[in-house]
This record gives structure tokens, C-alpha cells and sequence, in this order.
């Protein structure tokens, strides 16, 4: 029986004392929400990913991260910042142990630069300013950068 029937054999006021008008409204809606939640089907075992629809298909895809890139953050030598200063900097900022940060320091001094230590690009970017800003507050003219790891 199609809904048009159903709402001429109604005839007047339904039980609830609703006109019959309101009656088949709330019919209507009540018969549209059940069609939908029946034609989707569960999943079978091992499926929880995938959602049926009558003939379509959803697959839930799968998006593969990829690892962040990595950089280094060097230390510059100078003639004027001191080594006690940059050993400061090192345990400081970089969580060097002492013994470490001295011969970090060394190799920086021997070297004229140094990879102090391996970072994703925001904290290496940190590092620096941080890094930067000390040397500014102490005077000292040490100088820091961020390289792409290899």
C-alpha cells in the first residue's frame, strides 16, 4: 500500500488526536530513516574498515606518515667567546654532560665548526634561537646553525 492510500484510509484524527496530515509527516520521516539505516550492512569479521552500502564500497584509506626530516644544529668557532662560555652552552642548552660539552667544544675550537647535535627542523630552530639569544645577553658573538641531516 503506497503512502498516498495509507493516508486516504486514515480518515480524520488518528488515536493520538493528531490530524491526519500529521500522522503521515511522522510517517514519512519514521519510513525514510528505516530505509536508510537498513541498507547499510555490518561488516563482516575482520572488515571494521570497510562499510557497505547496497552496492557501494567505502574503504577507509590508510594514510602512510612519513618519518620527519632531520637537522643539524652546528656550532661556529669565534676568536672571542669563551670556551668555559660555550661549554655553558652546551650543557645548557643541549643537555651535554660535562665531559661531552668539553670535548664538543674542542672539536668546534680545532675544527672551526661542529655538529652539536640532530633534531626535526622546529627544534633545531629552537636550539639556535636559543643558543643566539644567550650569546646576545653575555655579549659574545657566538654564532649557530641549522643544516639538513645527511
Amino acid at each position: 500500500m503506497s503512502v498516498a492510500m495509507k493516508s486516504a484510509t486514515l480518515g480524520g484524527t488518528s488515536k493520538s488526536g493528531l490530524p491526519d496530515s500529521e500522522v503521515l509527516v511522522l510517517f514519512q520521516k519514521f519510513t525514510i530513516w528505516s530505509l536508510d539505516a537498513s541498507a547499510a550492512s555490518t561488516p563482516a569479521s575482520g572488515d571494521e574498515d570497510i562499510v557497505r552500502y547496497d552496492s557501494d564500497v567505502r574503504e577507509k584509506v590508510e594514510e602512510e606518515l612519513k618519518e620527519p626530516d632531520m637537522w643539524d644544529v652546528v656550532l661556529h668557532n669565534d676568536d672571542y667567546t669563551t670556551k668555559a662560555f660555550v661549554v655553558e652552552v652546551l650543557r645548557t642548552v643541549f643537555h651535554k654532560s660535562g665531559i661531552e660539552a668539553t670535548k664538543l667544544m674542542l672539536q668546534v675550537h680545532r675544527h672551526g665548526r661542529g655538529v652539536v647535535g640532530t633534531y626535526t627542523y622546529d627544534i633545531a630552530h629552537t636550539k639556535v634561537t636559543r643558543v643566539h639569544d644567550m650569546a646576545k645577553k653575555r655579549e659574545f658573538p657566538l654564532r649557530c646553525s641549522v643544516e639538513k641531516s645527511t
